[in-house]
């Protein structure tokens, strides 16, 4: 009686084994498929984080560009310096410090008393579903308005009211 049940322990025992060992070697597999079916959305979700870093980029680069070329075409008095002086800043911002843009534009309008800058670029974006939604591409359009200050008649015209006030000795 004994010997039997040592037998069934063994027999228990053999199949509590080959159970885990079962068990073990599905766990195997199923990391195996997870990771197979995960890695590539991590990829994808990396890679669209990435082209996202560098439209982001590029376009505070563009609103730089146009902020700078702005701001130079209205700090001189005439308006020959004025626009010399944009053309200047607007030729110097070049596509090399854009990191996934192309084909970057700049244009500078003068009014009477402001100065209008905007750049335009294209980000290509890969993919079949931007295809679709934008042609593969993103476009960025940057702009910046400055009023144009003219010195000169700003201070003939404290200096007359200075001269009214001091009832016109100056």
């Amino acid at each position: 009686m004994r010997e039997m049940k040592d037998e069934t322990r063994k027999a228990e025992n053999k199949t509590r084994i080959r159970d885990c060992l079962k068990k073990r070697a599905f766990w195997k597999g199923s990391y195996t498929v997870e990771a197979a079916l995960v890695f590539p959305i991590i990829l994808f979700v990396l890679a669209a984080l990435l082209i996202l870093a560098f439209y982001v980029h590029d376009c505070g680069i563009l609103q730089g560009f146009a902020c700078e070329t702005a701001v130079a075409g209205s700090n001189y008095i005439t308006e020959n310096e004025r626009k010399a002086a944009a053309n200047q800043v607007r030729n110097q911002a070049g596509p090399e410090r854009l990191m996934g843009s192309r084909s970057s534009q700049g244009h500078v309008a003068f009014g009477s008393s402001e100065v209008y800058a905007r750049y335009t670029a294209v980000c290509p974006v890969p993919g079949m579903v931007m295809r679709y939604l934008s042609g593969n591409q993103l476009k960025i359009s940057k702009s910046w308005q400055v009023h144009t200050l003219n010195p000169s008649d700003w201070i003939r015209k404290k200096r007359g009211i200075i001269r009214s006030r001091d009832g016109g000795s100056r």
